[in-house]
């Protein structure tokens, strides 16, 4: 049996390395602080997630996600991982679960109802970036979508998604329990 020994830090802020937002000062502040932080620690996974919709498509495709990645890797970082767009809902996605009920008179744990198609598009710029700089992707709407639809609810009922595109806590180790092999795969 192997133990493994994880340090874990979580920063909350647009994980784009050099990105200046006009109405978020502190977010480069931080981000500059961060990547200090990691070219001296020099850890073994970064992992990066946002609401990739709220990015040019420039920014994702030809910007400061690529420079991102580069300068992870430059910075002593063996394994980048990117997960890409969650799904997004046009509605809060509870509303979507009443709506949804409304609509069938019944309960249902899928819909494709009130999901923005946007989100598919996004998650695949998202992958082509991120893999043409061999770093991992992982896609939440793989994860958590399928033909018949996103899911809607996780364990008892509790919602994936708390409002439009943020997941919950039950929606978020959802997402990480059918990811993690991925996440701490070195064989890569």
């Amino acid at each position: 049996m192997r133990l493994v020994c994880l340090n874990l830090l979580q920063v909350v802020a647009p994980p784009l390395v050099g990105l200046d937002i006009e109405q978020r000062k502190n977010c480069k502040p931080i981000n500059d602080m961060i990547l200090s932080k990691i070219r001296t620690v020099q850890p073994d996974i970064v992992i990066l997630a946002a609401n990739w919709l709220a990015y040019h498509e420039k920014e994702i495709t030809e910007g400061v996600l690529s420079e991102t990645l580069k300068t992870l890797k430059d910075a002593g970082v063996r394994r980048v991982v990117v997960f890409g767009q969650a799904p997004v809902w046009k509605l809060t996605q509870p509303s979507v679960y009443l709506m949804v009920w409304r609509r069938l008179d019944k309960t249902t744990e899928r819909t494709k109802l009130y999901f923005d198609s946007n989100s598919v598009r996004i998650d695949n710029l998202v992958n082509k970036t991120v893999t043409s700089l061999n770093a991992t992707f992982i896609s939440p709407i793989k994860s958590l979508c399928n033909e018949q639809g996103c899911l809607l609810v996780a364990g008892q009922n509790i919602p994936v998604t708390g409002d439009r595109d943020h997941l919950t806590v039950e929606g978020s180790k959802l997402l990480i329990e059918s990811s993690k092999s991925k996440i701490f795969d070195y064989s890569l």
